[in-house]
């Protein structure tokens, strides 16, 4: 096969607009592995909210009018071809990989899929979402990690390591923490293992893919069976009573859309505790004299 150093660009790599990748792919891969690739990590087009990234093999196979075991059988050859490139990458692949790093240690070391979608591509990424063409590159590149459902520049060690860090610390706390706060506290091991402020990032990006977690828009973090009672509290000191309705609307807007409720969670934060009573039938209050701690 033709090395990408020297081979004719091929299939997708023929737009001038193509990005980088788009464009080394072409260069690397036969053009039907390249279109394959390129329809799996949905390189060639803006990441809509509600698609998978990966692609579903079906995905991949019905815009190229092949079956399954086709697109399954390009996409595991690729990979193959692929993993052998970045052994020793050509100077395009090497610049890619520089940018990209470069890119997500601007981020703070971290990058959720959710969040990729409302940042605007780097030129060099043409039409595909950062989160794509990472995902694609923590493949085959060893300082990029795919953890839980975002991309990092922590080792997967590292990355577990602040995991139970985050857990062991919430489930004994009794309030919401700041997330900057527990970074600062963290073992000398752990924030040594990362460059300057990236654990934050790390720690927000694990509070908000953990189940049974709360992250608060403002930065603060506990377990939702601490928090939202203690968020409810926080907006009924500020008004005489409430309904369901209108708490829930103003709960969520402290929350990002990971940790938005329904009024049945509601409902469940006020019988579990005894800070708050129903006045009129849908209206509720914080019981008197409670009142909530504030804000750090």
């Amino acid at each position: 096969m033709t090395s990408p150093s020297d081979a004719p660009e091929k299939g997708h790599a023929a737009s001038a607009s193509a990005s980088l990748l788009i464009r080394f792919l072409g260069l690397a891969l036969p053009a039907r592995y390249a279109e394959a690739i390129c329809h799996y990590y949905r390189l060639d087009t803006p990441l809509a909210p509600s698609q998978k990234c990966p692609a579903l093999q079906r995905e991949v196979a019905k815009p190229m009018r092949i079956s399954r075991e086709r697109a399954r059988q390009l996409i595991a050859r690729s990979h193959g071809i692929l993993a052998a490139a970045f052994q020793s990458p050509p100077p395009l692949l090497r610049s890619i990989i520089d940018d990209s790093i470069t890119y997500l240690n601007a981020l703070g070391g971290t990058l959720r899929r959710d969040a990729a979608l409302s940042l605007p591509p780097p030129p060099e990424f043409g039409a595909a979402s950062p989160y794509a063409v990472l995902l694609l590159l923590s493949e085959f590149v060893p300082q990029i990690t795919a953890y839980r459902d975002f991309l990092t520049l922590a080792p997967p060690a590292t990355a577990e390591a602040a995991e139970l860090f985050l857990l062991a610390r919430l489930r004994a706390a009794t309030s919401l923490q700041p997330i900057d706060e527990l970074a600062d506290s963290a073992p000398s091991e752990l924030a040594a293992a990362l460059p300057p402020g990236h654990l934050p990032a790390l720690l927000k990006a694990l509070a908000l893919v953990l189940p049974d977690i709360t992250l608060t828009h403002d930065g603060r973090v506990a377990l939702t069976a601490v928090a939202g009672p203690e968020l409810l509290a926080e907006l009924l000191s500020t008004r005489p009573d409430a309904t369901l309705p209108v708490l829930r609307t103003a709960y969520n807007l402290l929350v990002p859309p990971e940790a938005q409720i329904g009024q049945g969670h509601l409902l469940a934060f006020i019988h579990a505790s005894d800070a708050f009573e129903k006045t009129t039938p849908g209206h509720y209050r914080l019981r008197r004299p409670h009142q909530p701690p504030l804000p750090r």
